[in-house]
């Protein structure tokens, strides 16, 4: 098995690591967020994504692309 050192990025917000990224699968981050910060703040047309809030509490805000109903 092939390893490799994982990249933090880290701001004020947070952090967020890709822990895996899968050919024709997607990608894993373990992502951290500071107290009242807001992360993402994007859209994807073609992706999917899942949270799971392994610690406190976090809001999330869905929307779609602008112009769309």
């Amino acid at each position: 098995m092939k390893s490799k050192k994982l990249e933090i990025k880290a701001d004020k917000r947070g952090q967020l690591i890709e822990v895996f990224k899968l050919p024709n699968v997607g990608q894993i981050f373990y992502s951290s967020t500071e107290q009242g910060a807001m992360r993402g703040n994007h859209y994807h047309i073609r992706k999917s994504e899942f949270f799971c809030v392994i610690d406190g509490e976090a809001k999330k805000c869905i929307r779609g692309k602008p112009g769309s109903s």
